[in-house]
């Protein structure tokens, strides 16, 4: 081993040019970099105000029974109370969840959909409903609902999360749920909606709108029935009623289970009875966001590939669902999964059907 030590290496004055002109690139490079990692963000942040607004327009013109202050000769006589939003509101439950709610979301409802819900006056009573992680929203003293649970894996932000949207909105006052009036929420959504190119004629269409646009289903049938069968639902938890119960396939009602069990929302729209049982009582494992895209990746209708989707009615002049499509979803034995599927979770496999 050589004992001396070795040189200092000193840089030729070309060198060290060449050394300043390479960090001036490098510093160049980084700067432009972050410039362009800023203007991202600017956009991503435009996005997600965009989301809350459309996020704040779909819960009030839904699930926030307005209530019309200015013609109740009751409500001008009664002694308003201070509102946690700092305005005045009545002390009545309807009030105070109808103050809170509104003074957080700002009105946004469509003219046609105000009066509507304007005219609907039902008392509403309140359970306390609490999550443990992460911390729920608060609406007040004692009074919780429950916050996004899947953030950050599951979708971009909470803006986007269609579990949210409903579950929070409908438990934040429990039952008896606030009705919709069924003239605002026809039995089918529209074609232009179901194709995503129409505004989303009324407030379900919208929130199914919002849930599809992440889901990776993987052809046209399966967004088209899902869009239905989420539509249905959302429709019957809006505005209770056998009517709207009918409407739902029997096999896609909530189960026992389900009524009596705590679960996460997005479960009641999973097909497969025996698999949303056990989701509901937490017997099987799987982790969320792949679950999501798995599922979504797999679901077939297996509608026949050689019938169309869409025909052409002479007697409307127009583009309509296929008169066999929405019977053919209706039926459970046609829905399935893939064997892909079957062998990522095989603990799942005997709960829903398994066509390769």
């Amino acid at each position: 081993m050589d004992p001396r030590p070795e040189k200092a290496r000193r840089r030729t004055a070309q060198q060290l040019a060449r050394k300043r002109e390479i960090d001036k690139e490098t510093q160049r490079v980084k700067r432009q970099s972050d410039r362009e990692r800023l203007l991202l963000i600017q956009d991503d942040m435009r996005s997600m105000q965009k989301q809350v607004h459309e996020l704040k327009q779909s819960m009030e013109l839904a699930l926030i029974p307005l209530v019309n202050r200015s013609t109740s000769p009751a409500a001008q006589s009664q002694t308003p109370t201070a509102s946690p939003c700092g305005g005045t509101t009545e002390s009545s439950h309807l009030g105070y969840c109808a103050e809170v709610v509104s003074c957080g979301l700002g009105s946004l409802s469509r003219e046609s959909e105000s009066r509507a819900l304007e005219q609907n006056q039902s008392v509403m009573r309140w359970r306390p409903v609490t999550h443990e992680s992460p911390p729920a929203g608060r609406l007040g003293p004692g009074r919780e609902y429950t916050s996004c649970l899947c953030q950050p894996k599951v979708h971009v932000s909470y803006g986007e999360c269609f579990e949210q949207t409903v579950y929070t909105a409908l438990m934040s006052v429990s039952r008896p749920l606030p009705s919709v009036p069924l003239s605002s929420i026809p039995r089918l959504p529209t074609l232009a909606d179901i194709l995503f190119i129409g505004p989303g004629e009324n407030i379900v269409s919208r929130i199914v709108m919002k849930m599809l646009k992440r889901d990776g289903f993987k052809d046209i049938t399966n967004v088209v029935s899902a869009f239905i069968h989420v539509y249905r639902v959302l429709r019957y938890r809006f505005s209770p009623s056998l009517e709207t119960l009918n409407d739902i396939p029997e096999w896609l009602r909530p189960t026992e289970t389900q009524d009596i069990i705590p679960h996460e929302i997005w479960t009641d729209f999973i097909h497969f009875p025996k698999l949303r049982n056990a989701m509901a009582l937490k017997s099987i494992e799987y982790v969320r966001e792949s679950f999501d895209l798995d599922y979504s990746a797999s679901i077939s209708t297996n509608w026949p590939r050689w019938q169309p989707v869409f025909t052409w009615d002479d007697s409307q002049g127009a583009i309509v669902l296929n008169p066999h499509f929405v019977p053919h979803i209706d039926i459970l034995s046609n829905w399935s999964l893939d064997e892909t599927f079957a062998r990522k979770y095989p603990q799942i496999e005997p709960l829903v059907t398994i066509r390769g």
